[in-house]
C-alpha cells in the first residue's frame, strides 16, 4: 500500500500549530518543578526532533513525486518540446533540461522574451483580431482617467 497515496486529508496547518504548542506546554508544565525536570530540555528537543523527521520524510515524498513527474516527462511519446508552464516551476527548465531528450523551456522566461520581441520589432497596432483592443465598456469605480481609457471616452 505504500504506492498508493493516503486518502485522509491533512489536518488545518493552525489547528496542528495550537496542538503542538499544547503539547510542549503540557511537558513543561507538567515536568517543571520535578526530579524530571533535569531531562526537560533532552525531551523537548526529542519532540522537536520527530517533527524535524516527518519534514524531512514528506520531503522524500516530494522529492520521489518530482524524479517520477521527471521520468515521465522523458517517456512521453512524441513530445517534441516541453514547456514548463507557470510561475510556480519559474527556474525548472533548466534544471531538468539534462534528464529529458527534448527542448525544455521555462514558461515564464518565454513570455518575458516574447513581450519584449515585440517591444523590439514595434509593430503596428491591431484594429481587429485577437491583438486590437477591446470594445467599451461601461465602468464603476475606476479613477476618472482609467474610466476614460476603459469606456473609450479618450478617443
Amino acid at each position: 500500500f505504500q504506492d498508493e497515496p493516503d486518502p485522509r486529508p491533512l489536518p488545518e496547518g493552525n489547528i496542528v500549530a495550537g496542538a503542538i504548542a499544547d503539547i510542549f506546554d503540557a511537558l513543561i508544565a507538567t515536568l517543571g518543578d520535578t526530579r524530571l525536570e533535569p531531562d526537560l530540555d533532552d525531551l523537548l528537543w526529542s519532540a522537536v526532533n520527530l517533527f524535524h523527521r516527518a519534514t524531512d520524510r514528506i520531503e522524500r515524498e516530494l522529492d520521489d513525486n518530482e524524479q517520477g513527474q521527471r521520468r515521465s516527462q522523458r517517456e512521453q511519446d512524441g513530445a517534441e518540446v516541453v514547456v514548463m508552464g507557470g510561475g510556480p516551476v519559474a527556474g525548472l527548465a533548466a534544471e531538468v533540461a539534462h534528464e529529458i531528450p527534448v527542448p525544455v523551456l521555462d514558461g515564464v522566461s518565454c513570455g518575458i522574451r516574447l513581450a519584449e520581441n515585440l517591444i523590439d520589432l514595434a509593430p503596428v497596432k491591431a484594429t481587429r483580431g485577437s491583438f486590437a483592443r477591446p470594445a467599451a465598456k461601461p465602468s464603476s469605480g475606476l479613477s476618472p482617467a482609467l474610466a476614460a481609457w476603459v469606456e473609450r471616452r479618450e478617443d
